[in-house]
């Protein structure tokens, strides 16, 4: 498990009358102990741990994208229905 600094939750916005409630996660690099990451979820409901477990997915899903890019040289482009 990422080594984790701290979570907070925090209020979000510029505009007072809609401003949005969200958890804001620090995250420590393994390999570079002064560095870290800042996740941010607007589900407050979810733990500091979960967060972290679906940022990593959908980096993992980030990184597949660039890759398919790479190798078919042009614009890459999923459309999703939900």
């Amino acid at each position: 498990m990422a080594n984790r600094i701290m979570g907070i939750t925090v209020e979000i916005g510029g505009d007072t009358t809609k401003l949005q409630t969200a958890k804001v996660v620090y995250v420590r690099n393994r390999n570079k102990r002064k560095e870290y990451l800042c996740l941010i979820s607007t589900d407050v409901n979810l733990d500091e741990n979960e967060i972290i477990r679906v940022y990593g997915k959908r980096w993992d899903i980030e990184v597949f994208f660039k890759v398919c890019k790479s190798y078919l040289k042009r614009p890459f482009q999923v459309l999703c229905k939900r």
